[in-house]
């Protein structure tokens, strides 16, 4: 759950819609929010023992709740302090963590990873004791070693910067300089110093500290921060890390900064020292582009754009000495991968997946964040806007809500809204992008829709058909793929076919009556929707586009991520509404409305092709037996194959009534049936009147 901090929540409704339908474990936030903040032992460390050393010294612990965890550790919960909070840190003794403000742990029943439950003791669980206050012995341990006392001795060559000049390295050792601009995470030290936590500003000293001349490059880092600097704290901290054998890892920053998930050089370095080896100029490429080596390709991952290798040296030749492809491909952090692939919901720009391939993830999410508040004016414009009588109302937010809880999944058909000017149909198209993010939405026109070249719009999560209007059967059959498949061979300008990955989700808007001609009665692909909302006053669409409704609308995308969407089916057909089954109607051209009309108006569930088209031949002799059979075919007839009639007369009949019996009958008993109960069967053969079928095969042939 992404910004869990903010979503966390006790609100009984809201807990019961996440677990509903969800096999998640639990997390419980601490801190100020929760109240409460809990010693983490952790056994495979030496935990234990270390506490066992604590109560030895200091006396027991109160009787506090407690549960076993999967690892076999153990959590010890307590009241925040009446004055002051406790603070998130790892390690503080062998063994020993503190969950506090911005921490989090996992509650029973929850699994571990091992297989093992989370479980409260016997009687120890919240709901049978009161959570203790903190013996004060703990809090002064947690106090020193969270901010542990300074030696007023200490000396330091500290270097203090304006904080509101921009931070340079100028004379300073290149190889710093390079760390800070390949690892986003060190880089936000700098750029948001003041919201950076404390633990990643330890975890950015254990790196810069290792620099050259990195005592007064980590005081330059900490200094930024003005209100919370302390030259002391900085020169202890610093020497707590530098103690360490290494510097942290890139595991260790990715737990705790959110910028890790886009870093080019997760798959290539495991600590952001290695950084500090390369050169600048390959670094400044490095932290933008990933390198494709199946198809030779460099993917930009600022500007979401595919270059070849040839015109990415190219484009970058000034910057580098010789060629910029063979210097990237030759550095030891070269971000590199087997393949690009479109991975909606992965945070990552880097995964491995379960062949042990690397894959260069072209999603980038960058949707509004979620957060709490009041949503009415867009439930308000969803009500006003979508019908609610055949759950049309319910499907689209259905729809929606599958995007945003389920991004990497597809939704095997289009979602259609069609209906009066100026109501604001294209804003529900808008929120959606925004919710989802520009990056994950493509516009497609009707020219676009006509084109060859339709590459542009693959590999998004989100395809919006703006004011569809297309003609023709063959548009309609084109577009079948594109709703149902997840992947077709498609073509840009200049560029050889491949396969790209189809939108996840569909929206089509249409001021027109008939957008696009449905002629398959069965049809499965589309979810019509006919709103008949009349254009508000101007400051009703000023509402929607101002500042309070952008906040509204992270708190719409918050109430989508907890839809529950138990009965939800992306890859069943839609329900069918009556709006859809006016659009099959007026889709049948009038030779499909004759055949209809007359099979409505035929008793027998048994019809010939031939006889058919004898009886409703458009004026002037338009239609075709072929026409006849696509029809039979589109209003869910079956063929029952050539049988023999009268002589050497044979047919081809069809059951478009009870068809799964006809199936199972013999030649014989069709026969009979043909002969039996068709009003227009055969009048006579050989030497008196022609049949009907006689003279449409003589048509036929002639």
């Amino acid at each position: 759950m992404r910004d869990w901090p903010t979503l966390a929540t006790s609100n009984e409704e809201i807990i019961r819609q996440w677990f509903s339908n969800s096999a998640g474990n639990i997390g419980l936030a601490t801190g100020v929010k929760s109240g409460v903040f809990a010693l983490d032992v952790d056994k495979k460390s030496g935990g234990p023992a270390t506490l066992h050393a604590l109560i030895e010294e200091h006396g027991a612990l109160p009787p506090t709740p407690t549960q076993r965890t999967g690892g076999g550790g153990a959590h010890y919960l307590f009241r925040l302090p009446s004055q002051g909070t406790v603070k998130n840190a790892a390690n503080i003794a062998p063994g020993i963590d503190v969950r506090g403000e911005g921490g989090v742990i996992v509650v029973s029943p929850s699994v571990h990873e091992s297989g093992n439950p989370y479980l409260w003791l016997p009687g120890c669980a919240p709901w049978e004791m009161e959570v203790a206050e903190a013996p004060p012995w703990l809090l002064e341990f947690l106090h020193k070693r969270i901010t542990p006392p300074l030696d007023p001795g200490r000396k330091s060559g500290r270097l203090v910067v304006d904080p509101t000049k921009e931070v340079t390295f100028t004379n300073e050792p290149a190889h710093a300089e390079t760390v800070v601009e390949g690892c986003r995470a060190i880089r936000s030290v700098y750029e948001e110093a003041q919201h950076a936590s404390e633990w990643l500003w330890k975890m950015a000293l254990s790196v810069i500290g290792r620099a050259e001349d990195g005592r007064r490059l980590a005081h330059h880092m900490s200094s930024l921060d003005f209100n919370r600097y302390s030259e002391l704290d900085t020169d202890r901290a610093l020497d707590r890390v530098l103690e360490m054998t290494g510097p942290f890892t890139c595991s260790k920053f990715a737990e705790e900064s959110p910028h890790c998930a886009a870093c080019t050089f997760r798959s290539s370095i495991s600590t952001p020292l290695q950084i500090g080896r390369e050169k600048l100029n390959i670094v400044r490429l490095q932290k933008c582009f990933v390198y494709a080596t199946d198809e030779d390709v460099y993917y930009d991952t600022r500007r979401q754009l595919i270059k070849k290798s040839k015109d990415f040296s190219a484009t970058y030749a000034h910057a580098v000495k010789g060629s910029p492809h063979a210097e990237f491909i030759r550095s030891s952090t070269a971000p590199k991968v087997d393949t690009l692939q479109y991975l909606p919901g992965e945070r990552s720009l880097i995964v491995t997946n379960d062949a042990g391939h690397r894959i260069g993830n072209t999603y980038i999410d960058d949707g509004i964040s979620p957060a709490a508040g009041d949503s009415e004016i867009w439930l308000d414009h969803f009500r006003y806007l979508i019908p609610e009588a055949e759950g049309e109302l319910d499907h689209l937010l259905n729809v929606i809500a599958h995007t945003l809880q389920r991004p990497q999944y597809k939704i095997r058909h289009a979602i259609l809204i069609k209906g009066n000017q100026r109501t604001g149909k294209s804003t529900i198209a808008r929120a959606w992008k925004q919710m989802l993010g520009k990056s994950n939405v493509v516009a497609v026109s009707n020219t676009e829709l006509e084109s060859t070249f339709q590459g542009g719009f693959y590999n998004k999560q989100l395809a919006v058909f703006e004011e569809l209007y297309v003609r023709g059967r063959d548009r309609y059959n084109d577009l079948k793929e594109f709703i149902s498949e997840d992947e077709v061979r498609t073509q840009r300008k200049n560029i050889d076919f491949y396969r790209a990955r189809t939108p996840l989700a569909i929206l089509a808007l249409s001021n027109n009556d008939l957008p696009i001609m449905i002629p398959e009665a069965d049809d499965g692909r589309w979810f019509v929707i006919n709103s008949r909302a009349t254009p508000r006053e101007k400051t009703y669409y000023e509402a929607l586009n101002s500042e309070a409704a952008r906040h509204a609308l992270a708190a719409f995308k918050a109430l989508l991520l907890q839809r529950p969407l138990g009965l939800f089916n992306p890859n069943s057909p839609p329900p069918s509404t009556s709006a859809k089954r006016e659009m099959i109607a007026e889709s049948q051209s009038p030779f499909e409305r004759r055949i209809k009309d007359f099979l409505q108006e035929n008793p027998c569930p048994l019809v010939v092709p031939e006889w058919i088209l004898e009886r409703v031949r458009l004026p002037g002799g338009g239609g075709s037996v072929a026409q006849v059979r696509d029809a039979l075919r589109r209003f869910g007839a079956i063929p029952l194959g050539q049988i023999r009639i009268v002589g050497e007369e044979r047919a081809s009949p069809w059951a478009w009534r009870d068809q799964e019996m006809w199936k199972e009958n013999s030649a014989d008993q069709v026969r009979a049936d043909l002969l039996a109960n068709n009003p227009w069967r055969f009048r006579g053969h050989g030497g008196g009147e022609s049949s009907i079928f006689e003279n449409s095969l003589r048509q036929t042939v002639n």
